[in-house]
């Protein structure tokens, strides 16, 4: 699978696969990931693969990069306006 994902050194990664060498780490960043992933307000990982933008879970195909993309767009625009400045409005003044 490496060498399809066109990875430089096949032999460094099958030496770091056989050895273990990142089991430690993958298995910390899952337990953390499980209990809440950061920046979500408590979201946390339930299924692979989880893919969230701005906190909000994409739950569409993973094969269609039209409908992702559209997702994309709507959870930025509803974030762009649900932080927006609103407009000030004009007060009357007193004639002087």
């Amino acid at each position: 699978m490496a060498q399809g994902a066109g990875v430089s050194n096949p032999d460094t990664v099958r030496q770091c696969i056989e050895d273990e060498t990142y089991t430690a780490w993958a298995k910390a960043a899952t337990d953390r990931a499980i209990k809440g992933l950061p920046d979500t307000k408590g979201q946390a990982l339930t299924a692979t693969p989880t893919v969230l933008v701005n906190g909000t879970p994409y739950v569409g195909r993973m094969d269609d990069p039209k409908e992702f993309a559209q997702f994309v767009l709507t959870v930025d625009s509803n974030a762009y306006y649900s932080t927006a400045t609103p407009t000030p409005t004009p007060t009357p003044t007193s004639a002087g």
